[in-house]
């Protein structure tokens, strides 16, 4: 009852260590609940850890709560929620980056096991791969990063397949004789898991050839964005009206959509804090018991299209309260559109499945979007920022920051011998 009073004012908790030279664990239960009501309710829960209590322990506690009175919810980094006084020093917790590179080799050779393992199954001596009837094998010229790259690769995210990047620009090196829709040295949009890869045999259905107007990081950069705004916008928002309310995390990024796309600035919130759900509610004449966050911007009958991961990998709970009102919720997965065609098999079985003759798939995608482009409607994704291939380390960093504009694309070798990636 007492949270839920404090709306706009915070709450820093003092306790005993639980993270930094811990002698009871029990003490950690408050670092759970404060972690989750800032992420569910939105509020200023911070915790202060204190090793003795003494006088300078007492001088150090005043001194992080007043460090907390002048958080900036508005700024571009969150401001510290978790303090640990211990030996004097007041602690805050960090990610840092390392390279794996360099602790593998401080452990000794003799010391690491040594285990056989299968590459690819099927691949004896070096032996070509054998492409089934409707797969085609494509070189990389250019890989567009998404954030999703960023989740998989800092274990946040299970990839529903091997490798990363979704998407990309290729050049075609191997068909099948009776496959006609290719020939050797097309180049072609590939929509599939793995584009990080020398070589890739994917299914031709997930590639369409690039038009002769755009070059191979233009293309890479196209599919996946507009296939998500093309599924989430149209196939189930059902956007018939032009009304775009949008929400940004800096002022360059608002500036951007003034200027590129015409938005009007009363149209343009914040995304930083939870006072976008006031200025949407405002707009848009909301109506309704409205929650937290962006689902409580939603009206009667309204529609929630989610494309982030953070709350389902940190299993976020949404108030079902809302439901009642008609309202729905749907979470858009792009890792696993293509693998309904791979399963189409099973529909067989599945009764409920074979109704849904006309579901929607990476390939029905990647055809809607080469329609619209071959119209003219799709426009290129600017600015675009490029990345050599042995730069990729640098370009991961870059997107992980979340200060950029545009796309960002990582053109691959043409010799595969010839990137040589480490992390410094």
């Amino acid at each position: 009852e007492y949270v839920g009073r404090m709306k706009a004012s915070g709450l820093l908790w003092s306790t005993r260590p639980s993270k930094v030279n811990c002698r009871d664990p029990r003490y950690s239960q408050v670092l759970g609940v404060a972690r989750t009501i800032l992420s569910e309710l939105l509020l200023d829960f911070a915790t202060s850890e204190i090793d003795v209590v003494n006088d300078a322990a007492l001088q150090a506690l005043i001194n992080v709560f007043l460090t907390f009175q002048t958080r900036n919810k508005e700024a571009e980094i969150d401001p510290d929620q978790e303090f640990a006084l211990s030996k004097g020093v007041i602690y805050t917790p960090r990610y840092y980056w390392d390279s794996v590179m360099k602790e593998l080799s401080t452990v000794a050779d003799t010391e690491l096991p040594r285990t056989l393992e299968i590459g690819r199954t099927g691949l004896v001596q070096g032996d070509p791969v054998v492409l089934a009837a409707d797969e085609i094998q494509v070189e990389p010229c250019a890989v567009g990063l998404n954030f999703k790259d960023i989740l998989v690769c800092i274990g946040l995210l299970d990839a529903a397949k091997e490798g990363i990047g979704l998407e990309g620009a290729r050049i075609v090196r191997n068909i099948v004789a009776d496959l006609e829709n290719f020939k050797n040295d097309d180049r072609v949009i590939v929509f599939e898991h793995g584009c990080f890869s020398t070589r890739l045999a994917i299914s031709a259905k997930l590639c369409a050839r690039i038009t002769d107007e755009l070059g191979f990081e233009e293309a890479a950069m196209l599919p996946c964005v507009h296939s998500t705004v093309i599924h989430s916008l149209l196939t189930i928002g059902g956007l018939q009206q032009d009304q775009i309310l949008a929400t940004v995390s800096s002022d360059d990024k608002k500036q951007y959509l003034i200027r590129t796309f015409g938005i009007p600035q009363d149209k343009i919130f914040n995304s930083r804090n939870d006072s976008f759900h006031t200025d949407v509610k405002r707009t848009t004449k909301a109506r309704g018991e409205l929650l937290h966050g962006s689902w409580k911007c939603v009206s009667m009958d309204g529609k929630m299209l989610e494309i982030g991961k953070r709350d389902f990998v940190g299993r976020g709970l949404l108030s079902t309260d809302l439901f009642e009102a008609n309202r729905a919720f749907f979470v858009l997965n792009r890792l696993d559109w293509e693998w309904k065609d791979r399963k189409r098999a099973d529909c067989k079985q599945n009764p409920v499945e074979r109704k849904k003759g006309g579901e929607l798939t990476a390939i029905s995608l990647l055809k809607q979007f080469m329609d619209l482009c071959s119209q003219g409607k799709i426009p290129l994704i600017k600015p675009m920022e490029v990345f050599e291939a042995a730069q990729i380390i640098d370009a991961l960093k870059y997107m992980q920051k979340g200060h950029h504009i545009g796309k960002i694309v990582v053109m691959m070798p043409r010799n595969p011998k010839e990137p040589s990636v480490t992390a410094g």
